[in-house]
């Protein structure tokens, strides 16, 4: 929770400049709110005294946070591959053969979830200290397994067609935004994978049930922040290119069909027609 709390605090003033403004919602804008609030709401939830009803909340709203995260992922790297039909289908068809693999799972944990005998009988009564488990036990690897796997596709994906803009550029001409779009990728794919690893470990640890979900809130926190900080640094970018003489994409007319709108609705300068990040 402290987490998720200060990182609103440092992001906060861009959240308002992004999010709510008086202009129509936007796909992404949608996508950021959901990714970013269930988040918020299951970091106080989850220090509430553990209980069978909140715990089916808490997975509920962990299930919407990741998944919006993924999808902003996803979208990004859409755009990045110049709104192609093909690369929309193919990550259509992975996001929701993931997604259907995961949510599989959840679904059973939530259906069997029951308060488990506490190892110590002298705090059996105890709030607290109770302890959830459910019937799926080994098979909480899958949806760690599933995220992981897209992930790295994604990334895969984001890091070909950078390097081909990079071998195609100049470094003299090149915007800040493909920066954002490496850096953010790399630094999202690795701290995912690491807790992911972590998580599939902690998992295995089935005769102790509290360390099944240790790392699963701390997973919900970075997917929200990660994936929201992508979407404010594009913003960030994106202005920035709209107000410089000096812009990449102003002066070099590059073949990826990217283009910058301001909430206004007013044009960047652009590089062929329709792929758009809008603030």
């Amino acid at each position: 929770m402290a987490l998720q709390f200060y990182d609103w605090a440092l992001t906060g003033a861009d959240e308002l400049g992004f999010l709510w403004r008086r202009e129509r919602i936007t796909y992404t804008r949608v996508l950021f709110a959901l990714a970013r609030y269930p988040a918020l709401a299951c970091a106080v939830v989850d220090l509430l005294p553990p209980t069978v009803e909140l715990d089916k909340v808490t997975t509920c709203l962990r299930l919407v946070t990741v998944l919006c995260s993924e999808l902003i992922l996803a979208t990004r790297t859409w755009a990045i591959w110049e709104r192609s039909r093909r690369m929309l289908v193919f990550l259509a068809v992975l996001a929701t053969a993931c997604a259907a693999t995961a949510i599989v799972i959840i679904e059973r944990d939530i259906v069997t979830t029951v308060v488990a005998p506490s190892a110590a009988p002298t705090i059996q009564g105890v709030r607290q200290c109770q302890v959830l488990t459910s019937a799926v036990k080994h098979a909480w690897i899958v949806p760690y397994l599933v995220v992981m796997v897209f992930e790295a596709v994604v990334l895969a994906l984001t890091v070909y067609k950078i390097l081909g803009y990079y071998r195609e550029i100049p470094k003299q001409f090149r915007s800040k935004l493909f920066d954002v779009l490496w850096v953010d990728g790399v630094m999202y794919f690795v701290f995912m994978l690491l807790l992911g690893i972590l998580n599939v470990g902690l998992v295995l640890q089935v005769q102790v049930p509290q360390l099944r979900a240790g790392g699963t809130q701390l997973q919900t926190v970075l997917h929200s922040v990660l994936s929201t900080r992508i979407v404010l640094h594009l913003v960030a970018v994106s202005k920035q290119d709209l107000v410089d003489s000096r812009s990449t994409l102003a002066r070099y007319r590059v073949p990826t069909r990217m283009q910058f709108v301001d909430g206004r609705g007013s044009r960047g300068s652009t590089a062929g027609e329709h792929v758009t990040f809008t603030r």
